[in-house]
C-alpha cells in the first residue's frame, strides 16, 4: 500500500502547540456522499477519508496525532511505570522444547534484549553441535516492520522454505535456504499462504492468494527453476483454499472451505507427477476434515452431527459408501481437532466450553482415558501427529497457571511436566482466583462469565473492572497467561471474560445463535453481562472499561450505541465498524468471504439486518463514555478509515465531556507490531490511560 506523505507546514504548527495546552477536539471536515440501497438512503459525511491521495487527509491525520498525545499524557508517567514493572530488567533469554523431525531436534530461542527470535536444530545423535539455521534479527535488520510466516525443512533435512513481510500488510515473499551452504535465493511467488514440501525435497505444493486476500490458487512450485504449475484455482470468491499433510506423511489434502462447506481432494506425497484425487465434493453445509494413517481415512465431519463426529474408512473406499463412526458427536461439545499416536486417536473436545483431550483405542473407538482440567484452562496437543509413538505432548495454561508443556504416557496415563509450568514462575498464583459464573440472556441462553481477580478484594464494594469479548467466526475466548494481567489485579481491578454467542465455545448452535440474522445476539450477551455484573456489586457503571478487538470492535461499537451510559471507558483496537459500507465494496480484501459471517448485503433482508446494528450507521446523539480506538495504516483487514470515520461520527454526536482518542500506528497492520518492545509499550498505554481515567494514579 502506498505510504502518506505528511502535509510538513500542518505538521509542524500542530506540534509546536505545547502538549500541556487544552487542544479544541478535532474534527475533520465533513464531504456527503450519498448511496442508495434496496430503498435506504445511506449518506456517509467522512467517506472521503479513505482515500490516501486527498489532499485534507495528512491534516486531519496530524490533528489526531496531536490530540492523542495530549490525552496520553497525563498517563504517560504510569505507562512508564507499569513497562518498568514488565520490561525493567530487560527480556530474558527463552528457549522452546525441541520438536523432533527427521532425525533433528528444532527449537527456538527469544535472545536476552533482541527483539525476533533465532531458530536452532540439533541432530539426534551424541556428541552432536547446535546449527543456527536463521536469524530473524538479523533478516529484519533495516526494516520498519518484519514478519516471519511460513517455516518448513524439506524432508531430506537441507532445504528450509520461509516466508516475510516487510510491510504490516499481510504480503508474503518466498525465500529457499540450502542449510549445508546456508545460500538463499527468493521464490518468485507472490502472496505466498502455505507451502509443503514434496517427498522429491525440490518440488512444494503451495498456495497464493489474490488481491483480496482470498487463497485461491494452488500451484506445484519447482524451487530450483522457480517455474510454478497451476493444479487449482478456486472461482468461488467466499471459499479459501487450505493445504496440509497426513499424519502418515504420504498424503497432502487441498480444502476449499467456506464457513459451512468443505471440498477435499489430495494428492501422494511422493509421486514424480503428483494429481489430485477428489475425496469429498462440495455439498453445502458439510464440513469435512480428513487424515490418513496406515491406509486407512480418517475424517472429522458434521454431516451427521452438527458438532461433528470422527469417523472411518479405508483406502480406496468411498466415504459416502464405508463410512465407520469411531468417535461419536455430543450436543455442546464439539470436536476441535484430532491426532493419532501409537494405536490411539487423541480427541480435542470442548465440554463446558473448554478443551479437553480424548484418548480413544483404535481400531475399536472405546474412550481409554480424558485428560481434563479441574479449573477454566486451554489445553492442546502439543505434539504432532505420529502414528509411531506412544506417547504424547500437549500444553496447558490459564491465567493463573503459566505455560507448560506435559508428556503423557498413552498407554500408563503417567505424565511429566517437561517445559516450563509453575516451578519456572515467580508468581504466587495463589494470590488470585478464577470464577466462572453463568449469566441468563434476555432468551435465556445461559453465557459463561469468566472473572479473575486477588483473593483479598472486599467484597463489601464495587471495584473497578475491564470486560473483554469477541463473539464471532465461532472463535474461542481460551484461557492464557500473560504477565500485564497482575499489572490490573494488583491495582484492585477485576478481569471478565464474557463468552458470548458468535464464539464456538458450546458448539455449533452457539456459533449460530451469533452469527447473520442472529448476530444482536452477540451484543445483548454482552450487555446482559454487564448488567449482572453491576447489579451483583462486582462494579459500577463509572468503574467499567470493555474491550473487543476487530470483530470484537464491531461488539463495542454496538454495544456503545445500545447502552453507552453503562460504562466508563470502551477500548476498541483495530475495530470493524464499519460494516455496513464495507460488505458493499466487493473490491476491498476479504469482503466476499464475509459474507457468510454476516449476510449478504445484495440480499434485501440481510442488508437490513446489518444496518439495524452496524456500529457506524447507528451513531445517535448521547453521552458516550471515554473511547480509545487503535488502527493500523497498513491494515489490509479493516481499514485505518473505518475507525477513523467512527470516531469524527461519534464526536459529532457526543453530548457528554468525554474523549475519542484514535490512536494510528503507521508502520502496523492489523496483527499489530511483531517487535515486543515496541507491543508492550503500546499496551502499557492502553492500560495506563484506562487506569488513569478511573482515579489509578501508580
Amino acid at each position: 500500500m502506498r505510504k502518506l506523505f505528511i502535509f510538513w507546514p500542518c505538521l509542524a504548527i500542530l506540534l509546536w502547540i505545547p502538549l500541556w495546552a487544552e487542544l479544541a477536539v478535532p474534527l475533520a471536515p465533513e464531504h456527503p456522499d450519498t448511496t442508495f440501497v434496496h430503498g435506504a438512503v445511506l449518506v456517509d459525511d467522512w467517506a472521503w477519508l479513505r482515500d490516501t491521495e486527498n489532499p485534507e487527509l495528512p491534516a486531519v491525520l496530524a490533528a489526531e496525532d496531536a490530540y492523542a498525545r495530549a490525552c496520553l499524557k497525563p498517563s504517560k508517567k504510569l505507562a512508564r511505570k507499569l513497562y518498568d514493572e514488565l520490561a525493567g530488567g530487560g527480556w530474558a533469554e527463552s528457549i522452546s522444547y525441541p520438536r523432533l523431525r527427521d532425525g533433528y531436534f528444532y527449537y527456538v530461542k527469544e535472545p536476552a534484549n533482541k527483539i525476533y527470535s533465532t531458530h536452532y536444530r540439533i541432530a539426534n545423535t551424541p556428541g552432536a553441535k547446535e546449527q543456527l539455521i536463521l536469524d530473524e534479527n538479523e533478516l529484519a535488520r533495516g526494516h520498519h516492520f518484519f514478519s516471519l510466516d511460513l517455516f518448513t525443512v524439506s524432508r531430506d533435512t537441507r532445504k528450509l522454505a520461509y516466508s516475510l513481510s516487510f510491510e504490516g500488510n499481510e504480503e508474503y515473499l518466498l525465500y529457499v535456504k540450502d542449510l549445508p551452504s546456508g545460500a538463499t535465493r527468493s521464490i518468485p511467488v507472490q502472496n505466498v499462504s502455505q507451502a509443503i514440501w514434496l517427498d522429491d525435497c525440490r518440488n512444494m505444493l503451495v498456495t497464493t492468494a489474490n488481491s483480496v486476500f482470498q487463497t485461491d490458487t494452488a500451484w506445484l512450485l519447482d524451487t530450483q527453476t522457480g517455474e510454478q504449475r497451476q493444479i487449482y484455482k478456486e472461482p468461488d470468491p467466499d471459499f479459501n483454499l487450505t493445504i496440509y499433510p497426513s499424519a502418515d506423511r504420504s498424503l497432502i489434502f487441498i480444502m476449499s472451505s467456506n464457513a459451512n462447506t468443505d471440498q477435499v481432494w489430495y494428492l501422494q506425497a511422493a509421486a514424480a507427477e503428483p494429481a489430485l484425487v477428489s475425496l469429498y465434493d462440495r455439498r453445502e453445509n458439510r464440513k469435512a476434515i480428513p487424515d490418513h494413517v496406515n491406509g486407512i481415512f480418517y475424517v472429522e465431519s458434521n454431516e451427521f452431527h452438527p458438532d461433528s463426529s470422527l469417523y472411518s474408512f479405508p483406502d480406496g473406499a468411498s466415504p459416502q459408501d464405508s463410512l465407520r463412526m469411531l468417535v461419536p458427536g455430543r450436543d455442546g461439545e464439539p470436536i476441535v481437532s484430532s491426532a493419532f499416536f501409537r494405536d490411539t486417536v487423541a480427541v480435542l473436545r470442548r465440554y463446558e466450553g473448554f478443551k479437553r483431550i480424548e484418548l480413544y483405542d483404535l481400531p475399536s473407538g472405546n474412550l481409554r482415558r480424558i485428560i481434563a482440567a479441574s479449573a477454566p484452562e486451554d489445553i492442546g496437543i502439543w505434539s504432532e501427529s505420529d502414528p509411531q509413538s506412544d506417547s504424547l505432548v500437549y500444553y496447558a495454561e490459564s491465567e493463573l497457571a503459566s505455560y507448560a508443556l506435559i508428556r503423557h504416557d498413552i498407554f500408563s496415563g503417567r505424565e511429566q511436566t517437561v517445559h516450563p509450568g509453575l516451578d519456572d514462575d515467580e508468581t504466587d498464583y495463589s494470590d488470585y482466583r478464577i470464577d466462572l459464573l453463568y449469566v441468563t440472556a434476555t432468551d435465556g441462553a445461559k453465557i459463561p462469565l469468566r472473572l479473575i481477580y486477588k483473593r483479598d478484594l472486599d467484597p463489601r464494594k464495587p471495584h473497578p473492572l475491564w470486560l473483554y469479548g469477541y463473539g464471532a467466526y465461532g472463535d474461542c475466548e481460551d484461557p492464557y497467561n500473560w504477565s500485564s494481567l497482575f499489572s490490573l489485579l494488583d491495582r484492585g481491578f477485576i478481569y471478565a471474560v464474557a463468552h458470548v454467542r458468535g464464539g464456538g465455545e458450546l458448539g455449533e448452535a452457539w456459533y449460530e445463535g451469533g452469527r447473520t440474522q442472529h448476530k444482536r445476539n452477540t451484543f445483548s450477551d454482552f450487555i446482559a453481562c454487564m448488567d449482572f455484573l453491576i447489579a451483583n456489586d462486582y462494579t459500577v457503571s463509572d468503574s467499567l472499561v470493555i474491550e473487543g478487538g476487530s470483530a470484537g470492535g464491531l461488539l463495542i461499537g454496538a454495544v456503545l450505541n445500545l447502552a453507552p451510559q453503562k460504562l466508563r471507558l470502551a477500548i476498541a483496537d483495530v475495530p470493524f465498524v464499519d460494516l455496513v459500507n464495507t460488505m458493499l465494496d466487493p473490491q476491498l480484501p476479504l469482503t466476499l468471504q464475509e459474507y457468510e459471517e454476516w449476510g449478504d448485503p445484495n440480499n434485501d433482508a440481510d442488508f437490513k439486518y446489518m444496518l439495524s446494528y452496524s456500529p457506524y450507521d447507528n451513531v445517535h446523539p448521547a453521552v458516550y463514555p471515554d473511547l480509545l480506538v487503535s488502527a493500523g495504516w497498513d491494515d489490509v483487514r479493516v481499514g485505518y478509515w473505518e475507525s477513523l470515520k467512527w470516531v469524527q461520527k461519534l464526536r459529532h454526536n457526543n453530548l457528554g465531556p468525554h474523549k475519542m482518542v484514535y490512536l494510528l500506528h503507521r508502520e502496523e497492520g492489523h496483527l499489530g507490531s511483531t517487535d515486543s518492545d515496541v507491543s508492550l509499550k503500546e499496551h502499557v498505554q492502553k492500560l495506563a490511560y484506562a487506569m488513569y481515567l478511573l482515579g489509578i494514579r501508580k
